[in-house]
């Protein structure tokens, strides 16, 4: 609430007038922005900066004006198009020394979420065991305190781990639902739960816990909607979008698979708020 919001725009080198025209005048873009946030209260300031790099001017943003966390949208193509042309979203996230809030935009512009009107919000931040993923939990706390919100904490298991095969369930976002836990081997399900139930015990509060199994982005999705999630907070390893396609990232595809804010801290960040 008493932090500043910083609008960054970015222009590419044309020529020396065009440098000139965008570094000496106001930009009227920006300023149409900002207005309506001035009107709210909001400290905004705003810079145009000069680049032919957009991610790379987005990174240097973060340094020169002292940025917390990184805010963009981003537009749903296909994996072939984020293959050949790249995301500026994320290619800024590949190297971002702090947390990237990324929310996806539909062919209209709009974007929907869970949360409505006075609706309380919940954040979801999935984990697998690792120290990695553990590193989004400060900042989920902390949001989660200033928002009021539950914070939802889950662990998808493989589905490979299963003790029998279960139904072939094709996947796709509308009507996937996760795999019944019944089906997992002890030995995978307790652990899990206790892992949990341990770490939520030590963040205190309104804190849920939860232990799914199946295709993880689609077990996320799924859950989301079940749970009516309005935030995501997770980890990243930060790969470029070219590793991402390839790898499969679970934090890059639900960004394109949702449409609630995802709040990624990658493990190239120097602190988590």
């Amino acid at each position: 609430p008493q932090g500043e919001l910083v609008l960054v725009q970015v222009t590419g080198r044309d020529g020396d007038e065009s440098e000139r025209r965008a570094v000496g005048v106001p930009d009227e873009y920006l300023a149409e922005i900002a207005q309506p946030l001035r009107a709210k209260g909001v400290r905004v300031q705003t810079q145009t900066l000069v680049k032919d790099d957009v991610a790379h001017a987005i990174d240097e943003a973060v340094t020169t004006f002292g940025i917390d966390m990184i805010a963009c949208g981003t537009h749903g193509q296909s994996a072939l198009h984020r293959l050949v042309h790249g995301s500026i979203a994320w290619s800024a996230l590949a190297h971002s020394t702090v947390p990237v809030m990324i929310r996806h935009f539909d062919d209209a512009g709009e974007a929907t979420s869970n949360q409505a009107g006075n609706a309380p919000r919940r954040i979801l931040t999935p984990l697998d065991g690792s120290a990695t993923a553990e590193k989004a939990l400060p900042l989920a706390q902390e949001l989660a305190a200033e928002w009021t919100a539950s914070l939802w904490l889950t662990q998808v298991v493989p589905d490979a781990l299963m003790i029998y095969q279960a139904p072939m369930v094709v996947p796709g976002v509308g009507g996937y639902q996760p795999g019944d836990l019944s089906g997992l081997h002890p030995d995978t399900r307790n652990p899990a739960q206790e892992y949990l139930a341990q770490l939520a015990k030590e963040i205190g509060g309104d804190v849920h816990v939860e232990v799914c199994t199946g295709p993880p982005v689609y077990t996320l999705t799924a859950l989301v909607e079940e749970r009516s999630i309005t935030d995501i907070v997770m980890t990243s390893h930060g790969q470029t979008a070219l590793a991402q396609f390839f790898l499969g990232g679970v934090a890059y595809e639900l960004v394109h698979h949702l449409r609630c804010p995802v709040i990624v801290v990658p493990v190239t960040a120097v602190k988590a708020t």
